[in-house]
């Protein structure tokens, strides 16, 4: 599953409606929501893939954020998961701002809507959101 930054994961894109995804990877193991400050983000888990996707009521119900721990996403035909994160952001490019915790590193690049988490210097897990422009 190849990264479009800005975009989505593979054929997994930004915007998909919760009907194309269905056709796309099959139900979901398990759908959580929550409601937050009047907005619903719905949550949809696929376990044997690794991954999760975010609908949010106030994008009409569309596709907002998609995030990998699954060893299958890659870059520029480099894996990404378990990677060393300045070899995937070098192939990525743009602007990235690192924000350090106790127990892991994050890299937020804002204009292309990702993140990656770093623990013990290589990547855990990516992030894909809207990007702001």
């Amino acid at each position: 599953m190849e990264l479009k930054a800005g975009v989505g994961f593979g054929k997994v894109q930004l915007g998909m409606s919760e009907s194309e995804l269905e056709a796309l990877l099959g139900r979901p193991s398990e759908v959580r929501s929550e409601k937050l400050d009047g907005e619903t983000e719905q949550v949809w888990h696929y376990n044997e893939l690794k991954l999760s996707v975010s609908f949010f009521s106030s994008d009409d119900g569309e596709l907002g954020s998609i995030r990998t721990t699954g060893d299958a996403l890659s870059v520029d035909g480099n894996l990404v998961i378990g990677a060393d994160p300045k070899q995937i952001m070098d192939a990525i490019g743009g602007e990235w701002e690192k924000d350090e915790d106790i127990l892991f590193t994050m890299y937020l690049n804002d204009t292309k809507g990702l993140s990656i988490s770093v623990e013990y210097g290589e990547i855990t897990e990516v992030e894909q959101g809207m990007p702001l422009e």
